[in-house]
């Protein structure tokens, strides 16, 4: 379906990104994670034809790169921060994206092919100013007016910015029930809301990929547990004693609420037990342990790890 290769940005002496690949077939719905500054709008703004003057290839099924105007045409885009005639209509802005896109027809009829729509109850406030109308209206009605025109790919910046957690909960619903229509790809710094809908997720830092490929933060494949700690000993001799236990990757330290003793989290690669392995480098090298636990780390812990927050 998208196809991206070594694809590169600058502004100036500024790196937006920096030589990333990935692949997305059809309807993989797909996010984008990362900081401020990561590169994901910049990313977007590529793969929606908005910004053309990029190093790299992007790919469509059937296009190329080097026919902008045409693959741009296969990918709807709303922007994080869209600009809305706040005195139009919610029928009149549909009927006007609808025009751009498909020319003039029945937009009602339209409207009752695609059940997906009246199900978030759209419908109900078509006749209202969009000044009138909250911001969980307004992004239903901009998603709905870009689905109108059957995008191949729909390229959503940030869809759950400034919502509830119940609008975020209605919001991931609606998403769901369009995954099948069109193939999704979004962007977000926070990972809230996106559980349910992603079979791929892809981290962005600093204009780089810093996820593997094929992982999804939320299938929990890699580093999906952590071994923590309460030792009397140093980081150095924690370093020596686990440095070749097979399964630990990362180890962090913390401070104890508890005097002399330090909180140490194994971060785990495995899911073999290892538990017996670290009692016995921890006796060969002399480090009493107080306390032992297993705990589950979250996508949002492995998201920060990746990130370097």
């Amino acid at each position: 379906m998208l196809n991206v290769k070594d694809l590169r940005k600058y502004y100036g002496k500024t790196t937006a990104l920096s030589g990333i690949s990935f692949h997305i077939s059809k309807n993989e719905t797909t996010a984008f994670f990362g900081p401020d500054g990561s590169g994901k709008t910049t990313l977007l703004d590529i793969l929606s034809g908005y910004l053309l003057r990029y190093r790299g290839l992007v790919e469509y099924t059937g296009f190329r790169d080097q026919e902008p105007g045409t693959y741009s045409k296969k990918a709807s885009y709303i922007p994080a921060k869209t600009v809305l005639y706040q005195e139009m209509k919610a029928s009149d802005y549909l009927e006007y994206i609808y025009g751009i896109n498909r020319g003039k027809r029945n937009l009602n009829s339209e409207i009752r092919k695609m059940s997906e729509l009246e199900e978030t109850g759209i419908t109900s406030f078509l006749g209202r100013e969009i000044s009138d109308l909250n911001l969980l209206e307004k992004k239903e009605m901009m998603i709905a007016a870009e689905l109108l025109a059957r995008p191949s790919v729909l390229l959503i910046d940030d869809p759950f910015e400034g919502l509830r957690s119940d609008e975020i909960d209605r919001m991931s619903l609606f998403l769901r029930s369009i995954q099948d229509k069109t193939t999704l790809i979004m962007a977000s710094d926070r990972l809230m809301g996106f559980s349910d809908l992603c079979r791929q997720t892809i981290v962005l830092n600093k204009g780089k990929i810093v996820s593997s490929k094929d992982e999804n933060l939320f299938m929990h494949r890699k580093h999906t547990n952590s071994i923590r700690l309460k030792v009397f000993s140093s980081p150095e001799d924690i370093r020596s004693a686990f440095q070749f236990v097979p399964g630990i990757g990362e180890i962090d330290f913390q401070m104890s609420s508890e005097r002399n003793l330090l909180e140490v989290v194994l971060y785990v690669d495995t899911e073999d037990d290892i538990r017996r392995e670290i009692w016995n480098a921890a006796v060969n090298f002399n480090i009493p342990i107080y306390e032992m636990r297993t705990m589950q780390v979250s996508p949002e812990e492995l998201y920060l790890q990746m990130t370097g927050n």
